[in-house]
């Protein structure tokens, strides 16, 4: 079950699968640092 987010109604959801990407360790090390360098936070 879902919710219309407009109406409140609740609808059904055929069963589906979500992909899912977990950010390594060094990605984020890379993103932040890179978002300090460039003063932003």
């Amino acid at each position: 079950m879902a919710r219309n987010p407009r109406t409140g109604e609740q609808v059904m959801v055929d069963e589906h699968w979500v992909p899912l990407f977990k950010v390594s360790k060094e990605v984020k090390v890379l993103v932040n640092d890179n978002m300090k360098k460039s003063g932003q936070q």
